[in-house]
């Protein structure tokens, strides 16, 4: 009898112990759904702001950054200080003219002569019966095909298409998606295009054709079509995209674990769209902006405060120009003492409620997915992320 009693205190303490710690979670969970709340808020109110640290020198901290005169015109050149990434990938130059030229060559290939005979005899027609076989198929990949059903798909690729590039994509999110659902930049997600399944992370950025230049995006907003950039293998247009993000749960509620027959459980969709261009040289720039308060001001000129915190990162970003809240440009003459003040002068006159603004950029590249040609391997990531976090709040 008393061993019996000992074994239920030990049962109910584990459970306890279950409890504190499913407990911790979601305490972690709602903390980090509400601080991503909180910076997406931020990001509408105040766009592109950010905080001038203290205890480090903001020519450390920034300096990969630089100032542009003009967003739109500026120069940037698009071969500079590539990443590791880009030793992996193909550069396509004019990639519609090239996709164009493979097509043409296809469609002579396949016209019958005025012999009758075919130019391309090695080509398969439509309409036609063929028998592949497959060799060297992993056990394990086999066995989740027959549970499936044992159908697969096979699609014939273009001239091309297997090579890894930088393919951007036009995306907006879903509208079913709930308001509370935020989207960040660079979130692992199950990227359909066409027939093609693979996990990448997109990364979003302004959709303009004014500019050789397009600003990145931190959040997708709703409403709104954005660029989805990922390294993945070059595809032909048209072709559709759908995203599903592979932690796509709002106050734990959603259709995550809903699949299509006969297949493994998929995320909910968040974003479809289109393919855009296979292009490398596409730049996408992360813009941030420090903010300064004037200090005095007499007419044109002003002493500002708290955009810098020592005289020599204001040396540092002296040539970079300066605007404010309410239309003035102006630039840094020289700092002053040697808390961070600086005197600076503008076009007009200044208002002492105005906000003293610098803009700097720097380039950023898509981040390299965990990226398989087998969709199996895809649906299994998916499934593994689904099963590992079901029933837990979460915000994406």
């Amino acid at each position: 009898g008393a061993g019996g009693g000992g074994g239920d205190d030990d049962d109910a303490a584990m459970a306890m112990a279950v409890d504190e710690i499913d407990a911790d979670a979601d305490a972690i969970a709602a903390e980090a759904a509400r601080r991503a709340r909180r910076e997406a808020e931020d990001d509408g109110r105040f766009p592109d702001e950010v905080d001038t640290p203290t205890n480090v020198p903001a020519r450390e901290r920034f300096a990969r950054y630089r100032g542009l005169k003009s967003f739109r015109t500026s120069p940037w050149d698009p071969k500079e200080q590539l990443p590791a990434e880009y030793a992996r990938v193909y550069q396509l130059d004019d990639f519609r003219l090239l996709q164009r030229q493979v097509l043409d060559d296809e469609a002579d290939a396949e016209r019958v002569d005025d012999e009758g005979e075919s130019a391309g005899s090695e080509l398969v027609r439509a309409g036609e019966l063929v028998e592949l076989h497959l060799a060297n198929v992993p056990a394990q990949v086999a066995a989740r095909y027959q549970a499936m059903g044992g159908l697969a798909l096979a699609a014939v690729l273009h001239e091309h298409e297997n090579k890894m590039s930088v393919v951007h994509y036009t995306a907006k999110m879903h509208t079913g998606l709930a308001d509370d659902v935020i989207i960040r930049s660079k979130l692992d997600c199950v990227v359909q295009c066409g027939f093609r399944r693979y996990v990448g992370c997109p990364t979003f950025s302004d959709h303009s054709s004014r500019s050789s230049k397009h600003k990145m995006d931190k959040f997708l907003h709703p409403g709104r079509v954005c660029a989805a950039s990922v390294y993945a293998p070059a595809q032909f247009s048209p072709a559709p995209l759908t995203l599903f993000a592979l932690e796509p749960r709002a106050n734990g509620e959603g259709d995550e674990s809903a699949g299509l027959a006969g297949c493994l459980p998929l995320p909910a969709v968040v974003a479809t769209g289109s393919l855009l261009s296979v292009d490398t040289e596409r730049v996408m720039l992360k813009k941030i902006i420090l903010t300064g308060h004037p200090f005095r001001v007499h007419k044109r000129k002003a002493v500002v405060r708290w955009m810098f915190f020592s005289p020599e990162d204001i040396r540092w970003f002296k040539p970079v120009e300066l605007f404010t809240k309410m239309g003035r440009i102006g630039h840094i003459v020289e700092p002053l003492g040697t808390h961070g003040y600086m005197k600076c002068i503008f076009d007009g006159p200044l208002m002492p409620h105005d906000t003293i603004c610098m803009s700097l950029y720097k380039r950023v590249f898509p981040k390299w997915g965990r990226f398989r040609f087998a969709a199996d391997e895809a649906d299994a990531a998916a499934a593994e992320q689904l099963q590992a976090q079901a029933g837990k709040v979460a915000t994406i």
